[in-house]
């Protein structure tokens, strides 16, 4: 009977330990001052750094990242252009007497690499999101609130455009490197050249491009604020205290999203 009586004290206190832990890790939202908005309402107004920060930075240096930008793009270009170019003369006749392959290749991969360059000098997303937003108004809370947003919405579209090229690059890369190899003369230079068109395709599915990096990190950043909600509560004890049906302190733990 001791012992029981021991083991039911020690549990009642660890648990009145763990509620005390929980109620002073626990605050409560800050009290709004009169006549203002609390950021609290606004979450995405918590979040750092802001979408428009990282807008602002990204801007900063997109002209200096120039072709590196996109070389997760260029690469399969320039391999699948040099293959077409080496399978000129290396064509298996029977299969392919026009070398429809060859040209095919030097269509493709030439197009991925002109796209690049093109994208390199003239496509800036950041700058243009940001050139957009800094012309909007910030002095209220609602106001700083749908700067975000659009701000998030510019980070966002880069990502799906560059989303969307990776899976073209992608596609395309491996197609016509699957075409090559099946054209090219057995044992020669252009079969295994062709191989490593058929390997550099998945480049982008590798390495994804930086505007697809900016997006999930800022969404990485906005989650952070939206943790778990820590509180003591008073629980039902079970029948594993040996005091079914009692109250007792405990920790409640809820999660907003």
């Amino acid at each position: 009977m001791r012992t029981k009586k021991f083991g039911n004290t020690v549990a009642f206190q660890l648990l009145l330990a763990t509620s005390l832990i929980s109620a002073t890790a626990y605050s409560a939202p800050p009290t709004p001052v009169a006549g203002s908005t609390p950021d609290w309402e606004y979450p995405e107004l918590l979040v750092s750094p802001r979408a428009s920060e990282r807008l602002e930075r990204e801007a900063r240096i997109e002209d200096r990242r120039g072709i590196m930008g996109y070389w997760q793009l260029a690469l399969p270009g320039l391999m699948t252009l040099g293959a077409g170019l080496l399978q000129l003369g290396s064509t298996k006749i029977e299969n392919d007497p026009d070398k429809d392959a060859a040209k095919a290749a030097m269509g493709v991969g030439g197009a991925w690499v002109a796209a690049s360059v093109l994208m390199a000098s003239r496509y800036q997303p950041f700058a243009s999101g940001l050139s957009e937003i800094s012309r909007m108004p910030k002095g209220t809370a609602r106001e700083q609130l749908v700067r975000e947003r659009m701000a998030e919405e510019s980070i966002e579209s880069a990502a799906s455009t560059s989303r969307t090229f990776k899976w073209l690059s992608f596609a395309s890369n491996l197609v016509t490197g699957i075409y090559l190899s099946n054209n090219a003369s057995p044992g020669s230079l252009s079969k295994i050249v062709d191989l490593l068109v058929v390997g550099t395709a998945f480049t982008p599915i590798l390495f994804q491009p930086h505007a697809m990096d900016v997006a999930r990190e800022q969404r990485d950043y906005k989650k952070r604020i939206f943790g778990p909600l820590v509180s003591a509560s008073w629980l039902r004890t079970s029948e594993a205290l040996n005091r079914p049906g009692s109250l007792c302190p405990g920790l409640a733990l809820s999660w907003r999203f």
